[in-house]
């Protein structure tokens, strides 16, 4: 059998074993921990963590701005229903006043009538009361 190698078949040996020479030492250097790349993937790390905890305290302040918010409705709105109350408390009082006021007039007829004819007012008066 004759050698059929050419000179390009020469060269693209030589070249696929300079390639893998090249990938062994790339290879060789990420599993033995180039200082470089450590310390470019520490700096990406580092900046990502102060990222996220910059996104924290952000939306820790927002969250307690929710909350203050939250608390300060609920403190209106629980003296919206203490004042409501009271006014209708209040409401209720008058209209009871004006309703007495408004009974004084016939009382004094009914007094007056009982004092004249108290025979005849007098069941009446009896089933008013009862």
């Amino acid at each position: 059998m004759t050698d059929d190698h050419t000179p390009d078949d020469e060269l693209d040996d030589e070249v696929d074993d300079e390639l893998d020479d090249v990938l062994d030492d790339v290879l060789d250097s990420d599993a033995a921990g180039d200082p470089a790349a450590s310390a470019e993937a520490d700096n990406s790390d580092e900046l990502l963590a102060d990222e996220i905890d910059s996104e924290i305290v952000q939306l820790a302040t927002e969250r307690d701005q929710f909350k203050d918010i939250a608390q300060r409705l609920q403190a209106d709105f629980e003296n919206y229903r203490k004042r409501v109350h009271v006014q209708l408390a209040a409401e209720t009082d008058r209209a009871t006043s004006r309703l007495a006021g408004a009974l004084l007039p016939v009382l004094d007829a009914f007094e007056a009538a009982f004092v004249q004819h108290p025979d005849v007012i007098e069941p009446l008066f009896n089933l008013t009361l009862a």
